[in-house]
């Protein structure tokens, strides 16, 4: 009778049940297993960091497809000691293309391999660090733990700082492009007159860019250094003098390349004023407010987001970037000069704008004298003559560059990817260069920290009204639909 139960209870409904899903569970884990071990045999893994910390970009895989050149890429440490994400990131690259070969270097046992391409006396070699290398071109360039590692102050550890970041993929491929590149382009920026300094974000552009910057003081110098692809003048509070003028517009007479960025002062500078009349235009008395909201960031109305006008020097340019400028001023074009001289609008505000006179006044509401709007806040010039082109780009704010102190702190859009400051600034250099080939990249560093949303109030709208208004009567419209079908049923 017990022998029948048991029987009984074997081939019940029940057991066949149990027996059928652990029999499902063990295959399941089994699989798993399998899985498993064959994605770590095969090195597969996959970024979920949600910022690619750990994969490279379509921009620096569009680079790589195009490379022909063999390069070396050497990997400085003891073999077991290497950093991890480092190491990872350098062997993407060499999976990326056949002609990069990454090899590890221990410098203690390869001192003199190293002092081929690294001056030692000069440089001090750090573990973790790379050297990548054209043979073909015989160039090299090393490239530091330091500038590969992202560290911020902080107030959790004893050392005063934490890693924040990498710049693995941006430092690798900047180093790519530089011993790749035949020409090497260098800029000046001109100095003496109060100037504001490039914000790390654009220093950190150039110097991706293998562009060379040096700074020019004028009073100081006989003549233009023949080497300068373009001089940059950023927001100076006091006046050239008459022989920086001469030297200047004779700089641009033969074909030289200028980008001048003009802030707001109350000082009369009728020597920079000529430097841009020489080229048709003028710098606007006044401070820039603009009373469209949507053409603001943030609704603040000395933040101004102007519109991209249609110029053929924009055409690379992603106009879906908004550009954010602070305390800008307006340029027209409005004056006469030869006919050989054309100038192209680039950025432009609101015909809401105005721009203020009285800066001493307690509101930036329009007052009686104020000037109406539109205004030009970004313009560019060009003349042939002699066979030789002339290129002049003028911004109506430094702030495209340059961080702005506010609020006892400094703000800097360039830093902001969601903006468009660095794509415009990249976008004039490169015309001015004559940078026409698909190998210049900049690749930011790729930081563990939160970067807060920076967007103009058009976006802004745009979203609220599809979050508040739009999703909401769809979901409203469905359900009505669904319940008149159900009482007809």
């Amino acid at each position: 009778m017990e022998k029948q139960k048991v029987n009984s209870s074997f081939s019940s409904k029940v057991f066949r049940n149990g027996a059928y899903s652990a029999a499902v569970t063990v295959i399941v884990i089994a699989v798993l297993i399998v899985v498993n071990l064959l994605v770590t045999s095969l090195h597969v893994s996959w970024d979920i960091s949600g910022r690619g910390l750990f994969t490279l970009s379509s921009e620096t895989k569009e680079f790589l497809s195009t490379l022909e050149d063999d390069i070396d890429i050497y990997y400085l440490g003891q073999e077991g000691a290497e950093d991890e994400t480092i190491k990872r990131m350098v062997d993407l690259f060499d999976k990326a293309n056949s002609h990069i070969t990454v090899t590890l270097k221990d410098p203690t046992l390869y001192p003199d391999f190293i002092k081929q391409y690294v001056d030692t006396t000069t440089t001090r070699v750090s573990a973790n660090s790379l050297i990548v290398v054209n043979e073909k071109l015989n160039r090299s360039k090393y490239v530091s733990t330091n500038n590969m590692l992202k560290y911020t102050s902080s107030s959790t550890n004893s050392y005063g700082y934490e890693l924040s970041g990498y710049d693995v993929e941006g430092q690798v491929a900047s180093a790519i492009q530089y011993v790749t590149k035949t020409e090497l382009p260098k800029i000046y920026t001109i100095t003496g007159h109060g100037e504001s300094a490039f914000s790390s974000t654009i220093q950190d552009y150039v110097s991706k860019q293998n562009i060379d910057s040096e700074e020019l003081n004028l009073i100081n110098a006989s003549e233009i250094p023949e080497d300068a692809k373009v001089l940059i003048l950023n927001a100076p509070v006091t006046d050239l003098n008459d022989m920086e003028l001469e030297l200047l517009i004779n700089y641009l007479r033969n074909g030289g390349k200028m980008m001048i960025f003009a802030t707001y002062t109350s000082e009369r500078m009728p020597n920079f004023d000529a430097l841009l009349e020489e080229y048709g235009m003028r710098v606007v008395d006044g401070m820039l407010i603009e009373t469209n909201s949507s053409m603001t960031v943030n609704g603040i109305s000395y933040f101004i987001s102007p519109s991209t006008l249609d110029a053929t020097m924009l055409e690379d340019y992603d106009a879906s970037k908004p550009v954010a400028l602070a305390y800008a001023v307006g340029l027209a074009n409005d004056v006469d000069v030869r006919s050989s001289v054309t100038t192209f609008p680039l950025l432009m505000t609101s015909s809401g704008a105005f721009s203020k006179m009285d800066m001493s006044s307690a509101t930036f509401d329009k007052s009686e004298g104020d000037l109406d709007g539109p205004f030009y806040v970004g313009m560019a010039a060009t003349e042939t003559y002699n066979n030789k082109i002339t290129g002049l780009v003028v911004f109506g704010s430094p702030a495209l560059v340059s961080g702005i102190s506010m609020y006892g702190g400094a703000l800097d859009f360039s830093a902001y990817s969601t903006l468009g400051n660095v794509d415009m600034f990249s976008t004039m250099l490169k015309w001015m260069i004559g940078d026409t080939t698909t190998s210049s990249l900049y690749i930011p560093a790729k930081t563990f920290t939160q970067e807060y949303l920076m967007m103009s109030s058009q976006v802004q709208n745009v979203l609220a009204l599809a979050t508040i208004v739009v999703i909401p009567l769809i979901f409203i419209v469905i359900g009505v639909i669904v319940f008149i079908r159900r009482r007809r049923l």
